[in-house]
């Protein structure tokens, strides 16, 4: 996607990003050399240096990546290529980076056979920045999208531990 292509990416988003894959892919590294017979240890050391490289590049580039006939979303692990017309519109979503912490706000978009797909490369702290939410406005009424933006995070999903955790504290079961 070159040319008249259009990204939109947060820093901290990329730089969350690197520092948290980049210091998973250090420890199965050091988990890998600590279990590798002494004979392996230099090819252990040797993937681990290559993984932990591909996975910091990868990670550098999340991005939501937009052109005339088409949108890509570049997280780190998964990219997804969308034309617009299988868009159904932008809303807000969320990323928690944990059980007990901030919910912060991503993009979600939505397609029009009911899936979504949350944009990492948006998230830039608790609230979305105003220059962002507008480039992505922007972006939805070029293209006739509809969008729901106000740059504070989407409820998160209850269930698994979440759900738990919320129904110790106000023991009423939520939907």
């Amino acid at each position: 996607m070159r040319g008249d292509s259009v990204a939109i990416a947060e820093w901290r988003a990329r730089a969350w990003a690197a520092l948290v894959c980049g210091s998973g892919w250090a420890i199965a590294a050091g988990v890998l050399v600590g279990i590798a017979p002494s004979r392996l240890e230099g090819l252990a050391i040797a993937v681990g240096i290559v993984g932990g490289i591909a996975i910091l590049l990868r990670a550098l580039r999340v991005a939501l990546v937009a052109t005339e006939q088409s949108v890509r979303i570049r997280n780190v692990f998964r990219t997804v290529d969308l034309a617009w017309g299988d868009v159904a519109g932008f809303s807000d979503g969320v990323y928690v980076l944990g059980e007990g912490s901030d919910e912060h706000w991503t993009l979600r978009v939505e397609m029009r056979n009911g899936q979504n797909v949350q944009a990492f490369a948006m998230f830039a702290g608790v609230e979305g920045r105003a220059s962002t939410i507008e480039a992505l406005r922007s972006l939805a009424h070029q293209h006739h999208v509809p969008e729901s933006l106000t740059g504070t995070p989407a409820p998160a999903p209850r269930g698994g531990l979440r759900r738990l955790l919320d129904l110790r504290h106000d023991r009423r079961p939520t939907p």
